[in-house]
């Protein structure tokens, strides 16, 4: 009965950490993408920039 009771104790909190990582990791890799967004503009900006000065 105890063994039982902490292998669904033990389940749930699995469970749980799954879920919170997951929810960490797209929040991550949302973040990651947006930056690199940033990068591609920021290059664009300078390439443009460069051919202008020329």
């Amino acid at each position: 009965m105890l063994f039982d009771l902490l292998f669904l104790i033990f389940l749930i909190v699995l469970l749980l950490s799954t879920i919170t990582c997951s929810v960490f990791c797209f929040k991550v890799v949302s973040q990651l993408n947006t930056f690199k967004k940033d990068l591609n503009t920021v290059s664009r900006e300078l390439i443009t920039f460069n051919r202008n000065t020329k």
